[in-house]
């Protein structure tokens, strides 16, 4: 049986297509696709070699924070979802 292995930069780069298609407003994109693309370039140097399979919880949680000391809205990053343990650690759940 023939297993393909994904890693996060071929899933980032097939979300970027369908992104770039979805994310349009009268055939113009929107600045939303400006999001995904910062968000894939943190994920993506920091996992680019990761197995998909592999990527969980704490891969989320390096990334989400590799956007904060970079200077992004820790707000925008978060989107109001996960909860906050008792040291103030945001904590969010990945399906």
């Amino acid at each position: 049986m023939f297993r393909v292995t994904l890693l996060i930069e071929d899933v980032a780069l097939l979300y970027l297509k369908h992104a770039d298609a979805y994310y349009r407003k009268d055939g113009e994109p929107t600045g939303e696709i400006v999001n995904v693309k910062i968000a894939l370039r943190f994920a993506i140097a920091l996992h680019r070699r990761t197995r998909c399979r592999e990527f969980g919880p704490k891969a989320l949680n390096e990334v989400m924070n590799s956007m904060i000391v970079g200077g992004l809205c820790r707000q925008s990053i978060l989107g109001g979802g996960g909860t906050d343990d008792s040291y103030g650690t945001r904590h969010v759940s990945v399906l």
